[in-house]
């Protein structure tokens, strides 16, 4: 289990999200406040849904529900998007106590996330960035309160969800995935390794699973699904798929690190048709993402593999992405904003320096006066 915005499923219906219908005449004028969680009968009318969750108090909050997978909790996540703070809230309700009432984990809410994964017994393992940037995973015991299962490391911890009765957590390392399997208890017992550097994800599943499927892809890699074996800790290709006319032997992709103007040593991946010859005169197009804690992935652009097959080189520079900021070097918000840009343009210099290209084209959509623009 891991968190999600889809329904939270419970005996023969479900708990979602919802906003009251505007009055009528009033559909493109009315504010989306009040945001509830219902619950909701298969084969019934929606009028008879019965309210679960309303905080009258708070009107622009967030609120989504799941449950775990044995139905017995229910998990409220509460969020502010917008309102100044980038964490949230979470409550548990034992929904085999019909009497039972929602029970603050974290009762207020903060810039700290908290995730919820999945219940050990009474227990509940959460994601948390508390006191960690590069998260970590607590068990919170209602009766004692908070312990690490698995403590903050280097590397940014991306995702983690349950399967098979292990804990599956994928870290970030220089924007590139690497998945680990743990115990329930926090013991780390098998690193997945990887068909390269690339983009992983999609573990998560039933308890009683053997088997745990994910995708694995890289810019010049499709996307591919893998299957784990929890016995033998191997994994094995289960399903391949094709890009017509795209053949993943023609093309190069290649990570180098550069310094930026601070000395931070920033990755930057690089994908082109094999055999580009480094004499400066490559049509390039270097690009970079710069908000939301998210960095371009080292995964299939099926869109990109006409310009690289037609000679041109896709950069992809990481560090206009506030992510990588924050794994190599401090600084990416407000006064440090402009560590972004220098990071960009040391890019392009180094692209120039090592004779990839004179000529660049170039898309940084994080200037405050457009939401994208090309320079050339």
């Amino acid at each position: 289990m891991a968190e999600s915005h889809r329904p939270g499923w419970f005996n023969d219906g479900f708990f979602y999200s919802r906003y009251d219908a505007p009055e009528e005449g009033h559909d493109l004028s009315s504010r989306n406040e009040g945001h509830k969680v219902y619950y909701h009968r298969l084969g019934t009318a929606q009028a008879d849904d019965r309210l679960v969750y309303e905080d009258k108090a708070h009107p622009q909050r967030f609120h989504t529900l799941q449950t775990t997978e044995d139905e017995r909790f229910a998990l409220l996540t509460v969020s502010e998007r917008g309102q100044g703070k980038d964490g949230n809230a979470l409550f548990f309700l034992d929904l085999s106590r019909p009497e039972a009432a929602f029970t603050p984990i974290v009762a207020e809410v903060t810039n700290d996330s908290f995730q919820a994964v999945d219940s050990v017994g009474d227990k509940f393992l959460i994601l948390t960035n508390q006191d960690a940037p590069n998260g970590r995973i607590v068990l919170y015991d209602p009766e004692s309160g908070w312990k690490d299962v698995v403590p903050e490391t280097t590397d940014s911890l991306s995702s983690a969800s349950t399967q098979g009765g292990k804990l599956f957590v994928t870290y970030a390392r220089d924007v590139t995935s690497h998945p680990y399997v743990y115990s329930l208890e926090g013991k780390m017992e098998n690193a997945i390794t990887l068909p390269g550097p690339g983009t992983a994800g999609g573990f998560g599943g039933r308890h009683d699973d053997t088997s745990a499927f994910y995708a694995y892809s890289s810019f010049n890699y499709p996307s591919t699904i893998f299957r784990y074996d929890m016995a033998s800790g191997e994994s094995a290709l289960f399903r391949e798929s094709a890009i017509k006319d795209f053949r993943a032997e023609d093309y190069e992709t290649v990570q180098v690190f550069y310094p930026s103007k601070d000395g931070t040593r920033v990755p930057m991946f690089l994908a082109f048709k094999r055999g580009l010859k480094l004499d400066g005169n490559n049509p390039t197009l270097l690009y970079g993402y710069g908000g939301f804690n998210i960095t371009v992935a080292p995964e299939i652009q099926s869109a990109a593999s006409g310009p690289a097959g037609a000679g041109v080189c896709l950069c992809f520079g990481q560090p206009a992405g506030r992510r990588i900021r924050r794994e190599v070097a401090p600084g990416w918000m407000k006064l440090a904003k402009q560590n972004v840009f220098d990071d960009f343009i040391a890019a392009a210099e180094w692209l120039i320096a090592n004779k990839y290209t004179s000529l660049l084209a170039w898309r940084l959509p994080v200037v405050p006066t457009a939401a994208s623009w090309w320079e050339r």
